[in-house]
């Protein structure tokens, strides 16, 4: 089961990146800060995702936390506003980096794909190489026998 699915469309790339590092690095992985839609007013998470090794032949197993990060409030007391071009150029970076994180996404699943066609044919090298030595082996046995049938053949051929 996809367990990236089960979340928001904000958190797939992150969830998937982060199984797949705590996995590969073998320890917790920590994502803060996470935007949950492009407006401002939206709630941000922190996730974290840690990796629990397990024998060869269980499933792996993950913990998975995704908890509401706390925003400090400014020390005034009074709510921060970002004037117009602040908040465009924020909005215009948010984009950018959900343009990347699409990006990014297509770079991973293009990498998995080759790197399953890489398995394939390093199977398909390593049953011909099984051949290869196989036929390797029965030469080498013909070789012998007429290595040993040689002496014969000379004597036969002298009569």
């Amino acid at each position: 089961m996809d367990v990236t699915k089960l979340v928001a469309t904000s958190l797939q790339l992150p969830l998937h990146t982060a199984l797949h590092r705590a996995k590969r690095e073998g320890r917790t992985v920590t994502y803060t800060g996470i935007g949950l839609d492009i407006n401002s007013d939206s709630p941000s998470v922190n996730l974290k995702v840690t990796y629990q090794e397990t024998n060869k032949l269980a499933r792996d197993f993950f913990i998975i936390i995704i908890q509401e990060e706390i925003r400090p409030q400014p020390a005034s007391g009074e709510p921060f506003e970002a004037n117009n071009e602040a908040s465009q150029r924020i909005i215009e970076l948010e984009y950018e980096l959900q343009q990347t994180r699409e990006n990014l996404q297509a770079v991973i699943e293009e990498l998995e794909t080759t790197n399953e066609e890489q398995q394939a044919t390093n199977e398909e090298l390593t049953a011909s190489n099984e051949e290869l030595q196989s036929t390797n082996e029965e030469l080498h046995s013909v070789n012998e026998e007429l290595i040993r049938l040689m002496p014969n053949i000379s004597q036969k051929s002298k009569n």
